[in-house]
């Protein structure tokens, strides 16, 4: 596939590429590191073709108060952006998206978070995820986005829309 993808490095708020290029666009945990999510957002809706969809995965602010930092994402609040799923979802329609759906995630993370952080007695090969990259903090990180989501802290969500 190295012949069919090209991989570029950008600003997600100022997107080098012209008007409806792509018939969609996806996005893993990149807004909640965002402070200007509307101009992401926007960029995103700008380089879609009509009909085009874009999905993205995210951890929202909960309904309790801020998360427990450090997280797998920031290291402090000054690093984290989270809005409620409800603002993100006004936001998407702001800049033009359309049918918009979305899943809250939350059992899936801390069911994965638990097998990262409980890992079995069995000599297993351990589960592939960003622990693997993420270093010797990423056990506290962890704990702490499992913690964050069982207290309503954070929301994780996914959510899939369309540019009419």
């Amino acid at each position: 596939m190295s012949n069919k993808v090209e991989l570029k490095v950008g600003n997600g708020e100022i997107l080098d590429f012209k008007n409806e290029t792509f018939d969609g666009a996806y996005s893993q945990h990149v807004t909640m590191n965002i402070s200007e999510r509307e101009k992401f957002f926007s960029e995103a809706f700008r380089v879609l073709k009509k009909g085009g969809f874009f999905a993205f995965t995210e951890h929202g602010l909960g309904i309790k108060g801020n998360p427990i930092f450090p997280l797998p994402w920031a290291d402090n609040k000054k690093m984290s952006f989270l809005l409620p799923p409800e603002e993100t979802i006004l936001l998407l329609k702001k800049v033009g998206f359309s049918n918009i759906e979305i899943v809250e995630t939350g059992d899936k993370y801390i069911s994965g978070y638990e097998k990262l952080t409980n890992p079995s007695s069995k000599k297993e090969k351990p589960i592939l995820g960003i622990h693997v990259i993420g270093g010797e903090s990423m056990k506290e990180r962890s704990v702490n986005s499992m913690k964050s989501i069982k207290e309503n802290r954070t929301l994780p969500f996914e959510v899939v829309c369309k540019k009419e």
